[in-house]
Order: structure tokens, then C-alpha cells, then sequence
């Protein structure tokens, strides 16, 4: 029996590389969207006064889906920043060497710190270690050299110190992969199940990314829907489908 009802969409995407049997949830997102854009062709109705249509025939010329991630991860990162991730390990670095700028600037550490435990910074050769509040300054990402301190401009330096684990994303290396997206939905009006199944989408990574601001971080991403050639059979979409419980 057929029915009707209003409807308000909630629910999960999930992601995985195009043929791959593993869709791993992208968590909470804002925005789940699939859109199409129309090329329409029309021949006039050159035979009467007044014009008119003789005949019409509308085309796709694409399909897309955004997304709006609010939940930033090692995944939801890489594909934001079209990039691939690679994990590194915590643990102790010994002597990461370094040369040092003139006073004020950032001296960058190779690893995000462990800012809990000591930080040692000493001359490459020979000499005392370097007094943190006198010579340096710490911060997240490394130490600031102070003025009037001990530490030369363009001096070698090896910094020993506590990492720890993370991901170094490198940014714009993967923007060639093929992904399935697949949005996990319900209807909040009668609880009945909707999912959209896109089979073969090339996302873009995000046009922007807020890395200073006030409000919760939104990963906006859009994808171009492609003909999955391995969807084969009469009345069968190459691109997408969507299934409800109603």
C-alpha cells in the first residue's frame, strides 16, 4: 500500500574506497546532500505565430553530494585536505637537531610534544644546556628564542624531549581515489529507515578549513556522482539508490 508522509532526515554516512568492503562511519554530520544539474535543450515552434515549444528533451549534465562533517578525525581530515595520513609513535627523542633563528621566532619541533614531560635544549657540540624562562620560551608546537638569552642566531642545536603518537597529513596527494558513500537514515516523523546508496563518487577536497574560530570545526566536502560501470541489469541506476521503509 502506498503512503505519504512528512519527513525529516537524520543519520550516518559512512565512507570506503570504491570496491572496498569496508564503509567506516565519517560520525556526526550537518549536511547530507545530493543535488543534479540540468542541461535543457528546446526546439521553438518555428511553424505558428506566438512561438512555443515543439519539443523538449532534459539532460544530466552532473549529480553531486555534499557533505558538512562536524565530527574532524584522522579520516574526515585526510579527505577534507585531499591528502593521505600516516601514523607516527610516541616516545622519547634524544637529540633532534635544529639551528636556531634570530630571537622571537618558532623553533619547530619534528613531533607535537608531550607537554607534560621535560624538554632539554643544548649547543650541538660541546657546552651547559639552555635555560628554559632565560634563553627559550615553550609552546605547543616547539620554543620561542627569547631575547638577551644564550641562544645565537644560527646556532646548531639538538632538543631532547617526549612525543607524542599522532598523524603527519600531507595535503593535496590524493585527490584521484574513488570512494562508495553510503548515508545510514531514519525519519525522525514515523522512525521508518531511508539510506542513499552513492556507488562511485570523486570528492574535492574542502574549498576552506577553519583553523581559528568560535564555533565547532564543519568539514564541508562535495562530491561528483560517476557511472559504476559494474551495476548492470534493466531499470538499475549506475549511480546511486536510495531505500525506504516505506
Amino acid at each position: 500500500m502506498s503512503y505519504s508522509v512528512a519527513a525529516i532526515l537524520k543519520g550516518t554516512p559512512y565512507l570506503s574506497l570504491y570496491g572496498a568492503k569496508a564503509l567506516e562511519s565519517l560520525g556526526n554530520s550537518s549536511k547530507v546532500t545530493y543535488t543534479v544539474e540540468l542541461e535543457e535543450k528546446e526546439l521553438p515552434d518555428y511553424e505558428n505565430p506566438g512561438g512555443g515549444v515543439d519539443t523538449k528533451i532534459i539532460r544530466v549534465k552532473s549529480a553531486k553530494v555534499a557533505l558538512s562533517l562536524r565530527k574532524v578525525s584522522i579520516k574526515t581530515l585526510a579527505l577534507a585536505l585531499g591528502g593521505d595520513a600516516t601514523a607516527f609513535t610516541g616516545g622519547a627523542v634524544v637529540a633532534e637537531a635544529h639551528t636556531a633563528g634570530a630571537a622571537g621566532t618558532l623553533v619547530y619541533l619534528d613531533f607535537p610534544q608531550d607537554m607534560t614531560q621535560s624538554l632539554a635544549v643544548t649547543p650541538a657540540g660541546a657546552g651547559d644546556a639552555y635555560v628554559e624562562g632565560e634563553d627559550y620560551r615553550r609552546v605547543r608546537a616547539g620554543f620561542v628564542i627569547l631575547e638577551g638569552g644564550s641562544i645565537a642566531a644560527d646556532a646548531e642545536i639538538k632538543v631532547a624531549y617526549t612525543k607524542l603518537a599522532g598523524h603527519n597529513i600531507e595535503a593535496l596527494v590524493n585527490i584521484a581515489a574513488d570512494y562508495r558513500l553510503l548515508f545510514d537514515g531514519v525519519n525522525e516523523v514515523d522512525e521508518k529507515p531511508t539510506s542513499g546508496d552513492f556507488f562511485k563518487v570523486k570528492f574535492g577536497p574542502a574549498k576552506s578549513i577553519e583553523f581559528i574560530g568560535d564555533d565547532f570545526v564543519s568539514l564541508d566536502l562535495e562530491g561528483t556522482l560517476q557511472k559504476d560501470e559494474t551495476k548492470t541489469g534493466v531499470g538499475l541506476s549506475k549511480y546511486m539508490r536510495v531505500r525506504t521503509g516505506f
